[in-house]
C-alpha cells in the first residue's frame, strides 16, 4: 500500500511507514514517486538497478546522522541508541557506527494524517539513555512543487547532535544517462573534484548545460559548483 498524494499536476507516491524496513533511511515520507501529470514523466528509481545492490533506497529518502550516530558512541555494546525516524538500534560491538551495516532494531510508533494534497507523520519519543525526540514530517504539494518540511524536537536530558540528508535517486522517464543526455542547471555548470579519471573523462559542460560523453559503467562522483 502507497500514499498518494495528486493535484492534478503533480502525483507523488510514498510508502507506508515500515514497507521499507532498514535500518540507514527515515521509515516517514520514504517517495517512491514523483509523477508529472501533463506527459506523464516520472522521476523516480531505485537506489541501484543491480538487484541486491545498494541499502534499498528509492526516489526521495532521507536519513539523519549518515557520519554520526546519536549516543552510539558513549553506548556500550549491547546497549541501544536512537536513529530519527527510524526506532532505537542496538549496538552489537565496539566497531565504529556505518550507516550501511544493519542493526537489531526496535521501531518507533509513527502516527500518519493525511488529506488529498498533504500527509503529516509523527514519530513518537521514546526514551533511550537520556535521549528522546518528537519528530515531525510534512509532505504538501503546491503547484508544482513539492514540499517537505521537518521538526526535531528534543523530549530528552542529553542534547541531540546529528545531520540530515535526502537522497535523490532520480531517473527521468527511467531513461539511463548517457550520450545524448544533458542536465540543466540554473547557473554555469562547472565539475569540480571529480573521484578520478574516469568521472573527469565522462562529463564536460557548456554554459548551464552537463553533458555525459558516454553511458557510465560504474558509479561515479564529482562537485557540480556554479
Amino acid at each position: 500500500m502507497s500514499n498518494i498524494l495528486s493535484n492534478g499536476i503533480l502525483t507523488v507516491e510514498i510508502a507506508e511507514p515500515g514497507a521499507y524496513n532498514g535500518t540507514r533511511f527515515d521509515w516517514t515520507g520514504f517517495i517512491t514517486q514523483v509523477t508529472l501529470e501533463e506527459g506523464r514523466h516520472t522521476f523516480c528509481v531505485p537506489e541501484s538497478l543491480v538487484p541486491g545492490h545498494g541499502s534499498n533506497g528509492v526516489g526521495l529518502c532521507n536519513e539523519f546522522g549518515i557520519s554520526r550516530a546519536i549516543g552510539y558512541d558513549e553506548a556500550a555494546a549491547g546497549e541501544w541508541f536512537p536513529k530519527p525516524g527510524v526506532g532505537l538500534l542496538q549496538k552489537p560491538d565496539e566497531e565504529a557506527y556505518d550507516f550501511s551495516r544493519t542493526y537489531p532494531l526496535t521501531p518507533f510508533k509513527i502516527s500518519v494524517e493525511s488529506s488529498r494534497q498533504e500527509i503529516t507523520y509523527t514519530v513518537l519519543p521514546e526514551e533511550c539513555r537520556g535521549y528522546s525526540m518528537l519528530l515531525t514530517k510534512r509532505i504538501s504539494l503546491e503547484g508544482d512543487r513539492l514540499n517537505i518540511d521537518y521538526m526535531l524536537e528534543n523530549k530528552g536530558t542529553k542534547l541531540l547532535h546529528t545531520e540530515e540528508y535526502i537522497h535523490n535517486f532520480i531517473g527521468i522517464n527511467g531513461r539511463l544517462t548517457g550520450e545524448g543526455y544533458e542536465l540543466r542547471l540554473p547557473g554555469a555548470a562547472v565539475v569540480e573534484v571529480p573521484e578520478s579519471s574516469f568521472t573527469a573523462e565522462l562529463l564536460h559542460t557548456s554554459g548551464d548545460r552537463l553533458y555525459w560523453n558516454n553511458e557510465p559503467g560504474r558509479p561515479f562522483y564529482c562537485r557540480l559548483a556554479g
